[in-house]
C-alpha cells in the first residue's frame, strides 16, 4: 500500500471510530426518555434516527435550531421534509440503498447534499451515517452538520480573491529548521507566534515533542522519515490535524533537505502555510459558483449571459426551451447570430451597444419582435454589464420576459374599462359611480342631464352634497349605509323626493358593491330610473281597474270573465246567484266543466270557439239549455273578446 492510501487509511479508521463512538453513545437512545434527552442535547451536531420507512422516530435541539422545525413538528415525519423537493428521488435512492445494506457512512458533503429549512431557505449539509439493531429492526442513525457560511456570495468570494492575492504577495508564513536528527535548530517569530509555542520549548527538541507532542503527526511522520530522504526537495504536502491550542488546521508544507559543510551533515528546511483558511474560501467560491450557476438555470424567466464581444458565454434551459434553441448553436455565437439571426434586433443593438455602455444596468427595456419559430412577441428585458476580475473583462447578465400574453390582457382590460365607460355614457338611465367614502368618481351625461347638475360641482362631491345637498335623502342613506354593506347587490329600491329643481320624484335605484383590485378598495355602481311617470299611470290603470271591477259587480244581469283557454278568471254576484254556482267551483275553471258540465252546451261551443275567433264583438247571441238547477231557459249572450294585457 502506498503512503498516500496508508494516509486515507488512517483517516478513514479515524472517521470511523468517531462514527462508532457516536453509534455507542446513541446505543441506549431509547433505554429511558431522560438518557435519551441528555445525550442528544449534549451533541453539538444535528442528530435524527429513523427507521426503514424514513420516519423520524427522534431529534435533538441542534437539528430544531438548524431546520427551525420543532421536535414535535419533525417527529412522526418523512425526514424527506428536510430535502429539497428537486432531490427527493436522489434521497429515496440513497435511503433504499442504505437500508439495504446498512453501513457506516463517513462525513459526506457534496453538491446534492442539501438542507431544507421550515421557512423555504436552503444550506449545504455534512452527513454521517450509522445504524442501531433493534428488536423493531435497523434504525438510522443520520448526523447532520450545516457547512454554510454566514457572509453573503459575493462578499466571501471577493474575499477570497484579495486573501489569495495578499497570500501570494506578502505571506510571512512560519518556518523551522531541523537538524539530521529532527530536531529543531531555529524558528521565526511567525512559527512561535502561529502555534503558540515559545523559543524554550522548541529550540533543540524534537520537532514531534513540541507543544506537548501537538506536533506529533502521522503525516508530517511520512513526510520526514519516508518522503524526504528520497527527495531532496517536496512541495505543496497536505497535513491535516487537530492541534492542541489552535483547533483544527491544515497546513500546506514545503520540505527542503541540504547538505551544510561547516556543521558536515543535512539540515531541513520546512516553511509552513496555514491554508485552513483558503480551504475553507475554497469552498465557498466553488459554493458561491455552483449557488450562482444553480440561480440561473432556476430562474422561470430566460437568461443569458454574453461576454464584452456580445458573445454567448451560457444560456439557461428557460431560454432555450423558449426561444427553441440549442446549446450547441449558441454558445460562443453572437447573440445577434443565434437561432438563424432572430435574435438581431434594431432595439436589442440600440440597447446592447449604446444604452449599455453608458448606464451599467438596465430595467424594464421593451422589445417587440417576429421569432422564426415562436411568432411575435414582446420581450421585456433586463440588462447588467458587470466586470469581472477573474477574466479581466466586462461581461453582460440579460434577463428576458415574454409580457405578450401580459400586453394582450393589459390592451383587453383597456378595452374593457372603455367599453364599460362607453356602457355608462350609452344608458338612457342615470348612472353614477361612487368610492368607498361615498364620492362621486364619475357619473354619466343622463344623470347630469335629469338631475340639472354639472360634472365640476359633482365629481370629488360626497353624493349627499350634490346640487346644493338635494341628494341628501334618508331612504338614500339607509340604502348606502345599512343596506349595501350587508348585501352587495339590491334592486327596486323606491326613492320618493322634492327635487330642487326639477320638483318631486320617485326614483328606483339599482345598486352594486363590487371590489376593484386595480384601487384595491370597494366602488358603488348607483343606477336610478325615474318612475314618476310611470306610478302615475300605475295609478291611472289600478284606478280603471277598479272602476271596471265595480262595474262587474254592480250590473244586474249575470257576467262572466274567461282566459283565452276559455277558463274562468272572475265572475260577478249575479252569475252565481243565477246559476247556482260558487267562486269557489267556478274560478280557474273550465266554462263548459261548470256546475257538472251543465254549460257544456253545443250553442255556446259554436259562439267561443267558430264565431268570437272571427268577430271579436257579438251581440244577441240566443241559446237555449236545460240547466241542472235552474231548469229549461232561454239566455241570450253578448260576447266581447279583448286584449286583457292590463288584468291581474
Amino acid at each position: 500500500m502506498s503512503i498516500p492510501d496508508l494516509e486515507e487509511e488512517d483517516a478513514r479508521v479515524e472517521r470511523e471510530l468517531r462514527i462508532n463512538r457516536q453509534i455507542a453513545l446513541a446505543s441506549g437512545l431509547f433505554q429511558d426518555d431522560v438518557t435519551v434527552r441528555t445525550i442528544l442535547e449534549s451533541l453539538a451536531e444535528g442528530v435524527v434516527i429513523i427507521d426503514n420507512s424514513g420516519t423520524v422516530l427522534l431529534a435533538n435541539t441542534p437539528i430544531e435550531q438548524m431546520f427551525g422545525y420543532s421536535k414535535k413538528d419533525l417527529v412522526g415525519n418523512p425526514l424527506a421534509v428536510l430535502v429539497p423537493e428537486r432531490f427527493r428521488k436522489l434521497y429515496e435512492e440513497h435511503h433504499a440503498q442504505f437500508f439495504a445494506e446498512p453501513r457506516v457512512i463517513s462525513m459526506v458533503q457534496t453538491p446534492d447534499l442539501v438542507g431544507l429549512r421550515q421557512n423555504g431557505s436552503e444550506f449545504p449539509l455534512e452527513i454521517s451515517l450509522g445504524f442501531l439493531e433493534t428488536l423493531n429492526g435497523v434504525l438510522a442513525l443520520v448526523f447532520v452538520s450545516d457547512v454554510s457560511i454566514g457572509k453573503q456570495w459575493q462578499t466571501e468570494i471577493q474575499d477570497a480573491r484579495e486573501y489569495a492575492e495578499n497570500i501570494v504577495e506578502t505571506v510571512r508564513e512560519p518556518l523551522v529548521v531541523l537538524n539530521s536528527d529532527l530536531k529543531i535548530l531555529t524558528a521565526n517569530h511567525s512559527f512561535y507566534h502561529t502555534f503558540k509555542v515559545t523559543p524554550e520549548e522548541t529550540i533543540g527538541n524534537f520537532i514531534y515533542d513540541v507543544g506537548n507532542r501537538q506536533w506529533d503527526i502521522p503525516g508530517l511522520r511520512v513526510l520526514l522519515e519516508k518522503i524526504l530522504p528520497q527527495d531532496t526537495v517536496f512541495n505543496g504536502y497536505e497535513v491535516e490535524h487537530d492541534f492542541l491550542d489552535i483547533g483544527h488546521k491544515i497546513i500546506l508544507l514545503n520540505a527542503q533537505q541540504i547538505f551544510r559543510e561547516n556543521i558536515g551533515s543535512n539540515i531541513i528546511l520546512l516553511a509552513m502555510e496555514d491554508i485552513t483558511q483558503r480551504k475553507q474560501l475554497e469552498a465557498e467560491i466553488q459554493d458561491a459558483r455552483e449557488y450562482a450557476e444553480n440561480i440561473v438555470e432556476t430562474v422561470r424567466e430566460p437568461l443569458v449571459v454574453l461576454n464584452s464581444d456580445l458573445k454567448v458565454l451560457t444560456g439557461n434551459h428557460s431560454f432555450y426551451d423558449t426561444f427553441k434553441v440549442t446549446p450547441e448553436e449558441t454558445i460562443g455565437n453572437f447573440i445577434y447570430d443565434v437561432g438563424n439571426r432572430q435574435w438581431d434586433i434594431s432595439q436589442l443593438r440600440v440597447l446592447l451597444e449604446e444604452i449599455l455602455p453608458q448606464d451599467t444596468v438596465f430595467n424594464g427595456y421593451e422589445v417587440e419582435h417576429d421569432f422564426l419559430d415562436i411568432g411575435r412577441k414582446i420581450i421585456l428585458l433586463n440588462a447588467r454589464q458587470i466586470f469581472r476580475k477573474n477574466i479581466g473583462s466586462h461581461i453582460i447578465l440579460l434577463a428576458m420576459e415574454d409580457i405578450t400574453e401580459r400586453k394582450r390582457l393589459e390592451a383587453e382590460i383597456q378595452d374593457a374599462r372603455e367599453y364599460a365607460e362607453n356602457i355608462v355614457e350609452t344608458v338612457r338611465k342615470p348612472l353614477v359611480v361612487l368610492n368607498s367614502d361615498l364620492k362621486v368618481l364619475t357619473a354619466n351625461h343622463s344623470f347630469y342631464e335629469t338631475f340639472k347638475v354639472t360634472p365640476e360641482e359633482t365629481i370629488g362631491n360626497f353624493i349627499y352634497d350634490v346640487g346644493n345637498r338635494q341628494w341628501d335623502i334618508p331612504q338614500l342613506r339607509v340604502l348606502l349605509e345599512e343596506i349595501l354593506p350587508q348585501d352587495t347587490v339590491f334592486n327596486g329600491y323606491e326613492v320618493e323626493h322634492d327635487f330642487l329643481d326639477i320638483g318631486r320624484k320617485i326614483i328606483l335605484l339599482n345598486a352594486r358593491q363590487i371590489f376593484r383590485e386595480n384601487i384595491g378598495s370597494h366602488i358603488i355602481l348607483l343606477a336610478m330610473e325615474d318612475i314618476t311617470e310611470r306610478k302615475r299611470l300605475e295609478a291611472e290603470i289600478q284606478d280603471a281597474r277598479e272602476y271596471a271591477e265595480n262595474i262587474v259587480e254592480t250590473v244586474r244581469e249575470p257576467l262572466v270573465v274567461l282566459n283565452s283557454d276559455l277558463k274562468v278568471l272572475t265572475a260577478n254576484h249575479s252569475f252565481y246567484e243565477t246559476f247556482k254556482v260558487t267562486p269557489e267551483g267556478t274560478i280557474g275553471k273550465f266554462i263548459y266543466d261548470l256546475g257538472n258540465r251543465q254549460w257544456d252546451i253545443p250553442g255556446l261551443r259554436v259562439l267561443f270557439e267558430e264565431i268570437l275567433p272571427q268577430d271579436t264583438v257579438f251581440n244577441g247571441y240566443e241559446v237555449e239549455h236545460d240547466f241542472l238547477d235552474i231548469g229549461r231557459k232561454i239566455i241570450l249572450l253578448n260576447a266581447r273578446q279583448i286584449d286583457g294585457r292590463y288584468y291581474k
